[in-house]
């Protein structure tokens, strides 16, 4: 049951992108015993808040029977909301998806419901059909790769600075503050697009095969330095550049968020024990994670520090230290966040993910990166396709 109960009381919906929304609204008015019926109806075609259900007079409470709201229009999609306004604070009631030809409906016995442009029940709103229509065209990668590290259950393998398809990135000079990583055009990226304004971005399909078994995870790389010395065994203090708000709930929080130091030169042969003091997705501060080093790093080698007990990710680090020499190389300490794993369980057989199994948000100017668990030291190739869905 919708009712208004007060002379500044409305119903009305927002939209998220300018389509052509016919509604109609019918309602029975109850005052002092006396029982009046009326109805409301227009078109919506701007992002402007608009009444569907005017107030009621005074001393008099007005009962909604049934209400559509049907998108008319011929292409664009758009989100409503329908908010309860008692003339200072809106109140969201329920908000949905509409494609091309589809309506939100309402009445007073079955609630709500959305039916598609055929007029069908869509059972499962927001996902089958609207994801299906908002598939976008498959990425390939295609990587060749180097010798890569002794197998470890905090080591990984990237394929960032190799040549390919994508093209090998360029090693950040930022300096040890670093800086954020965010755009759809960085050097090494999986290429992608932000999606038109309205709509968010998810994993549409994220598929892999390699010449060796493993699991390979897809990241968004979120934040990177330069600039830590390898040889140097007191605190290196972090002033961190702001991290993207790109964290699991789209915040800069750091939930999780996992920080590894990844080599673009070959490292030497320490194994120190590694600390990064960092602030939790709570803002707690002062936490420490912490890796072995392996001898002797390749290129592309990431080390994964692990977070202290409870730890549900990385807001921002604050200080590095080793406690001996990894004698030489080049060393990154990098921000990401796990999107999608795939276990590659036979060499050179394809494995895939899709929006099927998983429902992965991609939140404007992801970096997509690739991550690979080797199973042996052997330089593997990499061949695969990505894409996302915008609904």
């Amino acid at each position: 049951m919708l009712l208004l109960a007060s002379a500044s009381d409305v119903f009305r919906i927002a939209i998220s992108v300018a389509a052509d929304l016919d509604y109609f609204a019918s309602w029975i008015d109850l005052a002092s015993g006396a029982v009046a019926g009326g109805v409301t109806k227009g078109n919506v075609t701007s992002t402007t808040t608009t009444n569907v259900v005017s107030a009621p007079a005074a001393s008099t409470t007005r009962n909604v029977k049934t209400l559509s709201i049907r998108n008319k229009h011929a292409s664009a999609s758009t989100r409503i909301t329908l908010q309860y306004f008692d003339g200072t604070t809106a109140r969201e009631i329920i908000s949905a998806l509409l494609l091309p030809g589809w309506g939100l409906y309402y009445d007073d016995q079955t609630g709500f419901s959305i039916r598609n442009a055929d007029g069908a029940l869509v059972v499962t709103p927001n996902d089958t059909d609207a994801i299906k229509a908002g598939l976008q065209t498959p990425r390939a990668f295609v990587k060749a790769g180097v010798t890569m590290a002794a197998a470890g259950a905090l080591r990984a393998y990237t394929p960032w600075y190799v040549a390919g398809n994508p093209g090998a990135a360029t090693a950040s000079s930022a300096g040890i503050n670093g800086e954020a990583v965010t755009g759809n055009s960085v050097a090494g990226q999986l290429p992608r697009s932000n999606p038109a304004g309205g709509q968010n971005a998810y994993l549409g399909r994220f598929s892999a095969a390699c010449s060796q078994i493993g699991t390979m995870w897809l990241v968004d790389r979120l934040w990177q330095n330069s600039g830590l010395s390898v040889t140097s065994t007191t605190a290196q203090a972090i002033t961190p550049a702001t991290v993207p708000s790109r964290d699991i709930n789209g915040t800069n929080n750091g939930e999780g968020i996992y920080a590894g130091i990844e080599w673009s030169a070959a490292g030497g042969a320490g194994t120190p024990l590694v600390t990064l003091t960092y602030t939790d997705e709570s803002g707690n501060t002062g936490a420490s994670a912490t890796f072995t080093g392996v001898a002797s790093p390749p290129l592309g080698t990431v080390e994964i520090f692990q977070l202290a007990a409870g730890d549900r990710g990385v807001r921002v680090p604050t200080s590095f230290i080793q406690n001996a020499t990894r004698t030489s190389g080049t060393m990154h300490l990098i921000l990401f966040r796990v999107l999608a794993q795939l276990e590659i369980n036979q060499a050179n057989a394809a494995f895939a993910l899709d929006w099927a199994k998983e429902k992965v948000r991609l939140y404007d100017n992801t970096v997509p990166q690739l991550m690979f668990f080797n199973s042996a030291t052997t330089a593997a190739n990499f061949v695969g396709t990505y894409s996302e869905t915008n609904y």
